[in-house]
């Protein structure tokens, strides 16, 4: 989409201008008595040459500083962010995570600091966990453990002592109860309720033996 500056020059936002009109700028600030061996430009150049040319000062002053050190008015290309995970310490992450499925993060990140040459020394867990995520293509949903044999020789004892204990019982004396935790809490109130009716019953009980009394 095409924008217009204070100048009224109209371009287009996120694409640089070409080599061609940077070569211009540089030949007007040397047509104003520019130097650029000794970095020098007389006062106001850079005003004069923004208006002539439609363009900040800011951009100005930009080309003439990158013309008095590198010599050159093309643009420099964009480098971007350097990763900061190589692929060796990305493999050590997958090794670890093979090695142990369900280790956090902070635990690797602890290894990884320990072992790898990490820049700066220094790497976040939201980095570890992109790498996981993007690059190794897993997760960290927890691995579920297999169930241990149900029928070995200590669970079939306990089974059989259990039974063994069941039959000495009266079977309608024997009550099988399973509450969830929202059951529980209302028996515990309704016993609360009652433990407190009983308390306010005998002390009425109390209080009209002592008026009864002559």
């Amino acid at each position: 989409m095409e924008r217009q500056n204070k100048y009224g020059r109209r371009f287009k936002q996120g694409f640089k201008l070409s080599d061609d009109f940077r070569t211009l700028t540089i030949d007007k600030c040397l047509e104003y008595g520019g130097n650029s061996d000794n970095q020098t430009i007389p006062r106001g150049t850079f005003s004069k040459v923004s208006e002539e040319l439609k363009v900040t000062d800011f951009f100005v002053r930009k080309m003439w500083k990158q013309f008095c050190i590198d010599k050159e008015v093309k643009c420099k290309p964009h480098k971007g962010l350097q990763p900061k995970l190589s692929n060796p310490d990305k493999e050590y992450i997958l090794a670890k995570k093979m090695e142990k499925p369900t280790i956090s993060l902070s635990e690797l990140r602890e290894k990884l600091l320990h072992n790898s040459v990490v820049p700066n020394n220094n790497v976040s867990r939201m980095t570890i966990c992109r790498v996981i995520k993007k690059d190794l293509n897993m997760t960290f949903k927890k691995v579920s453990r297999p169930k241990a044999e149900r029928f070995t020789a200590a669970n079939l004892r306990y089974t059989q002592a259990f039974i063994d204990h069941i039959q000495t019982l009266d079977a309608n004396k024997i009550l099988f109860l399973w509450m969830n935790r929202v059951m529980w809490s209302q028996l515990l109130i309704e016993l609360e309720a009652i433990r407190k009716l009983e308390q306010d019953v005998w002390r009425w009980k109390d209080t009209i033996r002592i008026l009864m009394s002559p």
